[in-house]
């Protein structure tokens, strides 16, 4: 009679065991997809603001194709996009060279998103 008790009690404390191991398990599988799935919305900030950038360059160089849009859905999700152009010159203190100072901004909700800044010469 003692014994089976002895074998329950055991029973009963690795199930307990093999339960908190899982729910550990659970736990950190659950916090590597959220890391995943921000990574992944970085990756797609970085992307959308690198297209907008090239598209914004093109139009003010060779003043050819369109200004990059106001948003993009990627991946299911809607990503606001911010391409802001103002003048800047450049000078060596003799000559100045008219440039234009692009700024891009790219945001996905209530994220900080990804700013990029890049100077490009206007075209003829």
């Amino acid at each position: 009679m003692k014994r089976k008790g002895f074998v329950m009690v055991w029973t009963l404390c690795a199930l307990s065991a093999i339960g908190i191991l899982l729910s550990a398990l659970t736990f950190v599988l659950h916090q590597a997809l959220a890391w995943e799935a921000a990574r992944e919305r970085e990756l797609d900030e970085v992307f959308i603001a690198q297209e907008a950038m090239e598209q914004a360059k093109y139009f003010l160089r060779f003043h050819k194709g369109a200004w990059p849009g106001d948003r993009e859905e990627r991946n299911g999700r809607t990503y606001d996009i911010s391409v802001k152009p103002s003048d800047y010159t450049v000078s060596d203190g003799t000559d100045g060279i008219s440039m234009k100072e692009i700024t891009c901004r790219v945001t996905c909700g209530d994220d900080e998103g990804v700013i990029l800044v890049t100077w490009v010469e206007e075209g003829p």
